[in-house]
């Protein structure tokens, strides 16, 4: 069975009040998970969930909403629980990272092997990339390759876990949208 989401759902619809309800619902959702993550330090974080809202809007929306998403969902998350100064550049991270998801998954069949490839994407140019420039920027040379190599090895054990939770709640999400489960 084929699970693509083939519609005009996109930046134009987006301003619809069903979309906007749920991007909204998921925001509060994303701000709710990130209670939960696992630290090590306060820029160090061990495991979270938080990143599935976000990925989910992008499956559903496309990789413009995503943007929209990663900027407003950074911005109110960090008000709803400060961590430090704030600082763009991992906003903007965000809004990379769920732009990729959309390009690579939005409208199109929802296999293993392009999650797997959206991912690595994401941790070679979001997580070992831009995050590492910006905490090079913010807490020195020493402080950004401090635990580069704690953040490899948690980001590769985390990798597959993040795969199948994507892929098993995006196919739900799917199903429901096209309405196989309502």
């Amino acid at each position: 069975m084929k699970t693509t989401l083939k519609s005009s759902l996109g930046y134009k619809d987006m301003f619809k009040t069903r979309n906007l309800v749920i991007i909204s619902l998921m925001i509060g959702l994303k701000i709710v998970l990130s209670q939960f993550s696992i630290f090590i330090t306060p820029t160090f974080k061990l495991f979270s969930i938080a990143y599935l809202p976000g990925a989910i809007v992008s499956i559903l929306y496309g990789p413009w909403v995503g943007i929209v998403f990663g900027f407003v969902g950074d911005l109110v998350g960090y008000v709803a629980k400060p961590a430090g100064p704030f600082f763009i550049g991992y906003t903007i991270s965000e809004m990379v990272s769920l732009f990729l998801y959309g390009i690579f998954l939005y409208g199109r069949k929802l296999t293993i092997w392009r999650i797997t490839l959206v991912r690595v994407l994401n941790l070679l140019l979001v997580s070992f990339g831009l995050n590492f420039i910006w905490s090079k920027m913010l807490y020195g040379a020493t402080a950004g390759s401090h635990f580069n190599w704690l953040r490899i090895v948690n980001n590769l054990i985390n990798l597959p876990i993040s795969i199948l939770l994507i892929y098993a709640l995006g196919k739900l999400v799917l199903k429901i949208e096209k309405g196989k489960y309502s």
